[in-house]
């Protein structure tokens, strides 16, 4: 019988033993862990209810960033109207919720000088979307403010809905909030204020002055009345004390449903927040991309998920991927190998939510860049692995076992190379099986929770699985049957 963790799983040893694999540690240098052949989670990770507004709890993300890649029509001023003219493709792709990157003037104010003994002139002058200059204005490079109205009302015909990246942790050094409210940062011993850690180009905010969380919340409330965004992708949500977040959500909910994403990876952002990032899955996939004789076998992956669903709260929604802008993506791609597309299914598989970042439509394993990034609908529908996402994401939003489910860890006989489960939610069955190596694989399903019969997503092909199934699998290969 497959083992139910939750009631007996004690210590931190399946955490600390997928720590040291995703730092690159050797299987030989790890804790002595062998994960289970087989277990249920059905608490949480992979709980009745997720955690968030209903609307949310089937929608693949999207980021929608605008890349140096995109085509050379690109002129200023385009990225909500070209964004906005993505959307029908977008939803035919199976994305739920379209996630915009902060939409405020950047840096400081034309021809104005950086402030004594802060920051070099170059720091000074970023022009990141990340250092914000005015919290309530639009920026003319990306759009206008009626362009951004008119492409949330769009998603919202379609029945999409618009996120919006929100950086509270610091402004820019040209933000007016420096001379108007001067108590609204930290400052050294001489007065001075401080640079945020790690970035020279931004001013770090004081949230142990209470006026700091009014202005915020007044900020947040007023893109959500007034251009009735569904939600925020809060940048540097670790840095900011929990105390504020657990303020601030139910304020902003009493407003609208709205869907909060924190970019942190720990236990402790619920529940103030819906999602939070996954930091952890990248380098163990990163490792089994090597699809050699020093990656490690994929039950590393039993013990990456025992830990999470030991250490999160019921409810807790991962955000997996395997890019975003915060990563180098010609080398972060690249280290997924041939496995890019396999790794790809357990992004939509595995307990929590999909997150797909432009211009993974048109990679495949070898593009050098520079890499083209599809910015027009004819484009995203030609490229290599549109129909890919489409078939898999779709498959997520009509399974709420993909959602919701339960997780049931299915042995194959191969368990070194052959990653298998079963998601489940009343009468409704996933089956994922991956062969995460280089080489065939003839995998032998060993579980009474097979699916018997059902349809295989990408070959729309129909199957008859039961104990005991035989499947033969080519290297890196993946099947997502559905019932």
């Amino acid at each position: 019988m497959p083992m139910n963790l939750f009631a007996s799983m004690t210590g931190n040893v399946f955490a600390a033993a997928a720590i040291a694999l995703a730092a690159g540690v050797t299987q030989a240098d790890s804790p002595a862990v062998m994960p289970p052949a087989q277990y249920v989670l059905n608490g949480p990770l992979a709980t009745g209810r997720a955690a968030g507004p209903d609307w949310a709890k089937s929608q693949p993300l999207y980021q929608a960033y605008p890349h140096d890649g995109w085509s050379q029509d690109y002129t200023a001023g385009s990225y909500f109207r070209r964004t906005e003219a993505l959307l029908p493709a977008l939803k035919e792709m199976g994305v739920g919720v379209v996630w915009l990157i902060p939409v405020h003037p950047r840096g400081p104010a034309p021809g104005a000088a950086p402030p004594p003994r802060i920051v070099p002139t170059a720091q000074f002058q970023s022009t990141s979307p990340y250092c914000v200059r005015d919290y309530y204005a639009v920026d003319p490079h990306w759009g206008t403010p009626d362009d951004l109205h008119h492409l949330i009302r769009q998603a919202h015909k379609l029945g999409m809905h618009v996120m919006m990246d929100m950086v509270l942790n610091h402004t820019s050094w040209g933000n007016p909030l420096l001379t108007q409210h001067t108590d609204f940062y930290k400052k050294d011993a001489d007065g001075d204020i401080v640079q945020a850690d790690g970035w020279r180009d931004v001013a770090q905010l004081d949230y142990g002055n209470r006026a700091v969380w009014d202005y915020m919340r007044d900020m947040l409330t007023h893109w959500v009345r007034d251009f009735d965004v569904d939600g925020f992708r809060m940048d540097a949500a670790g840095m900011i004390p929990q105390a504020f977040w657990q303020w601030l959500r139910p304020q902003l909910l009493a407003v609208k449903p709205v869907l909060l994403l924190a970019e942190d990876d720990s236990p402790r952002d619920y529940p103030a927040f819906d999602m939070t990032y996954d930091w952890s899955l990248q380098p163990l996939l990163w490792r089994l991309g090597r699809g050699g004789p020093d990656s490690p076998a994929a039950t590393v992956l039993d013990v990456w998920l025992l830990g999470k669903a030991r250490d999160f709260p019921p409810g807790a929604v991962p955000m997996n991927h395997l890019d975003n802008h915060d990563l180098n993506r010609e080398d972060v791609l690249a280290r997924y190998g041939d496995g890019y597309r396999a790794f790809s299914v357990l992004t939509a598989t595995l307990p929590g939510r999909p997150m797909v970042y432009n211009g993974q439509e048109p990679y495949a394993p070898g593009d050098r860049p520079p890499m083209p990034i599809p910015d027009t609908p004819q484009k995203l529908r030609r490229a290599r692995n549109y129909d890919f996402f489409r078939r898999l994401l779709n498959a997520y939003r009509q399974h709420p076992a993909l959602q919701e489910g339960e997780f049931v860890k299915v042995p194959s006989g191969h368990d070194e190379a052959v990653y298998a489960f079963v998601r489940r939610r009343g009468r409704d069955q996933a089956l994922v099986v991956l062969n995460l190596s280089a080489r065939p694989q003839q995998a032998t399903l060993q579980s009474d929770a097979l699916p018997g019969r059902c349809r295989e997503v990408f070959t729309d092909t129909r199957h008859d699985l039961t104990n005991n199934a035989s499947l033969s699998l080519e290297p890196w290969a993946y099947r997502l049957y559905v019932k």
